[in-house]
């Protein structure tokens, strides 16, 4: 699908500078926090701080972010000073995974689609622990293959080609689903979530 036709199906405007000729792919996250235009940009100010994005989950209920080798908790901590009207609670990330979303993504209301592996599994029970909401899971035999956004009700996940396996399971799916090809960005360790914004 082009991603003209990927915006017109998410329901999502794209930004007004938007060049269709230039971008690669993008997908502007406005599946459950309010729909209004970024506003300012903010720099963190905590001397050591650290938050990658890829360790930032919005369950549409709460924040969970990763404690990883590129997220600390003082990172958490300004985070939390950002969106003050929500909770924000840190879940340990295995050691050798990249980031929160290399495990785990939210896949529908209140679902959270989740990596088979031993590290996957850890990490649920992280969630299951510290998180302030309860959480269905789906288990997926591959972590990437669990890798996903849900946009305006509408499921983006990897095609069968780049996991059959976990495709099988996004099959069973009754939410509206689009494949999207992400071989060339797992080149260089980027996922389908790699391809959002957190707005306040």
């Amino acid at each position: 699908m082009a991603l003209s036709g990927i915006w017109q199906t998410l329901n999502v405007d794209p930004p007004p500078d938007f060049d269709m000729e230039e971008e690669l792919f993008g997908v502007v996250y406005q599946s459950m926090l309010p729909n209004d235009r970024i506003k300012e940009i903010v720099q963190m100010k905590i001397p050591g701080a650290h938050l990658d994005s890829g360790d930032i989950l919005f369950t549409g209920r709460e924040f969970l972010i990763g404690l990883s080798e590129r997220t600390n908790t003082s990172g958490i901590e300004e985070f939390s000073q950002f969106f003050p009207s929500w909770s924000v609670t840190g879940i340990k990330v295995p050691r050798g995974v990249l980031h929160l979303t290399s495990l785990c993504s939210i896949c529908g209301i209140d679902t959270i689609a989740i990596g088979g592996s031993p590290q996957g599994q850890e990490v649920w029970k992280e969630i299951e622990k510290l998180a302030q909401h309860s959480y269905k899971r789906v288990v997926f035999p591959d972590n990437n293959g669990a890798n996903c956004q849900f946009i305006n009700g509408v499921i983006c996940h990897p095609p069968r080609d780049e996991y059959p396996e976990s495709f099988k399971v996004w099959e069973t799916f009754d939410t509206p689903r689009i494949s999207l090809p992400n071989s060339e960005l797992a080149k260089a360790d980027g996922s389908l979530t790699c391809n959002s914004l957190s707005i306040r």
